[in-house]
């Protein structure tokens, strides 16, 4: 039987470990946070501004509408597309950071096949925590919890499948539950304040990304489970 590393997991050794890295990363850490979350957002509040004005100018919605739909259409696409690359880069980023290798600009990106793993278990993802939303919340956010390294798993094995990343992310938290939840959930907190500050957000974000990628090589080399080929 697996021994539980609940008393070997000291949260605020994670903590400060991830902000000594973070400090040592923050130029990379920011830069590719304004462009990869500030930039969509930008993109969305800069069409949202543009159809205000063209109401307080009393122009002929009608007439575009057309136009304003496709343009809405592709305003989306970019947005969400920006996002997931920033996502999946990130935490491949922080990943390396953490495990105190070398990165640049060029690890936030990936090979198409990992993309395309990613994507597919995004959309897992979001299916299973919808049905367990829709079933009385509790269960969707019981769910979200326990797959939150399954992503970190295909970026760490690319050869691993969707199924794989899910059944291992499940195993990793299950024997580990009481670690994880107090990491997950103080963090979690601390990136709403300081994130919900704006313009700490810039910090917040890769600093949450940093700390969930200890945990996770923390737990993963604990739980001794990952054998993926």
């Amino acid at each position: 039987m697996e021994e539980n590393i609940t008393n070997e997991i000291d949260f605020l050794e994670i903590l400060k470990s991830a902000w000594e890295k973070f400090k040592a990363n923050w130029q990379m850490l920011v830069i590719s946070t304004i462009i990869g979350f500030l930039v969509p957002m930008g993109l969305f509040i800069a069409f949202y501004i543009g159809i205000m004005g063209a109401i307080q100018l009393n122009v002929d919605m009608e007439a575009y509408k057309t136009t304003i739909g496709s343009s809405f259409f592709i305003v989306m696409i970019l947005f969400y597309l920006i996002l997931f690359l920033y996502t999946f880069g990130a935490q491949n980023v922080t990943l390396k950071i953490a495990k105190n290798q070398s990165v640049s600009f060029k690890d936030f990106f990936l090979n198409i096949s990992t993309y395309l793993k990613l994507i597919g278990l995004m959309i897992a993802t979001l299916i299973l925590v919808s049905i367990g939303l829709a079933l009385c919340i509790i269960p969707g956010i019981i769910l979200a919890f326990f797959l939150q390294f399954s992503m970190l798993i295909i970026i760490e094995n690319p050869k691993a499948g969707i199924i794989d990343s899910i059944k291992y992310s499940f195993a990793m938290v299950k024997k580990n539950w009481k670690p994880v939840i107090i990491t997950t959930l103080i963090i979690s907190a601390i990136s709403s304040v300081v994130g919900g500050t704006g313009i700490g957000l810039l910090v917040a974000l890769p600093f949450q990304y940093l700390v969930i990628s200890i945990l996770y090589l923390i737990v993963k080399d604990k739980s001794n489970l990952l054998a993926i080929e």
